[in-house]
């Protein structure tokens, strides 16, 4: 079978039975050049010629395009070579914005820490909502029809051990809910909702925020609810907010600060 090789003049494939053999000899007629051919040794030539020219006129002053391209690289290896700490200084990377002398276990506490106190300070915005829910308020899928026995407190604990989100989420999913009863003001954050809302938030948070999270069969074994039924709070949060989850800059930075306040304040009253 005939064999497809690559002319390197012409830049056409010609069909031969070799490697030296032209498409005209494997055909048995003469050879002639085509016009492709023609046209690039032609443009080889007068390329040789410019050269030529050029290399002619250059003064002896001016360095070579090889030499100007090597130079930089030896200055380079000489500042090295003088200075060889300065260099892998600055091959480092910048330092993060943590402590000077700081060690990892220092800045897993900081981050520990933040957590901590952004998680509180959900926790405690959720329950000041509940004692502003009305009475008698509307039942929706986010109710329950006696409230649990676990609290805020001890349903916000279960998720900041088992969630393994980011601090991020906490206040997008403050922000969420917030988003939520403004835009449907019949639904109230009580004593009988707070606790779907928070999971059903926390979820969306997590998912939309995070690169990496856990299945819903894990978030429902942490919220205590069937898989079948988070999932269907999940698709109905998401209906009532029109599907709007992403959030601005400046929006997530107010209800972080909100989130901050009142977990400054409630330290501040502890330590007094």
């Amino acid at each position: 079978m005939a064999a497809c090789v690559i002319t390197p003049c012409v830049g056409r494939a010609a069909w031969s039975t070799g490697p030296s053999c032209t498409r005209s000899q494997a055909w048995g007629l003469p050879y002639q050049a085509s016009a492709g051919a023609k046209w690039q040794v032609a443009r080889t030539e007068r390329a040789n010629v410019i050269e030529a020219k050029v290399c002619e006129t250059r003064r002896p002053s001016e360095a070579p395009f090889a030499a100007t391209a090597v130079a930089p690289q030896k200055e380079a290896e000489v500042e090295v070579t003088k200075a060889p700490e300065k260099a892998a200084e600055a091959e480092q990377p910048a330092p993060a914005a943590v402590p000077l002398g700081a060690s990892p276990a220092i800045q897993t506490a900081s981050c520990d820490d933040e957590l901590q106190s952004i998680a509180t300070g959900l926790q405690l915005a959720l329950t000041h909502m509940c004692s502003l829910a009305p009475k008698p308020e509307r039942m929706t899928c986010f109710h329950c029809v006696r409230a649990p026995g676990v609290g805020v407190a001890g349903y916000m604990s279960r998720i900041k051990m088992y969630f393994g989100c980011g601090t991020e989420c906490y206040v997008l999913a403050l922000l969420y809910i917030d988003r939520l009863i403004k835009l449907h003001p019949e639904i109230a954050v009580s004593e009988l909702s707070v606790h779907r809302l928070l999971i059903t938030s926390m979820v969306l948070a997590a998912k939309f925020h995070d690169d990496c999270f856990y299945t819903n069969a894990h978030y429902a074994k942490i919220g205590g609810l069937k898989l079948q039924e988070l999932n269907a709070l999940e698709r109905r949060f998401c209906q009532l907010l029109g599907w709007r989850l992403h959030v601005k800059p400046e929006e997530y930075d107010v209800y972080y600060g909100i989130i901050s306040k009142i977990s400054s304040a409630q330290n501040a009253t502890k330590q007094g």
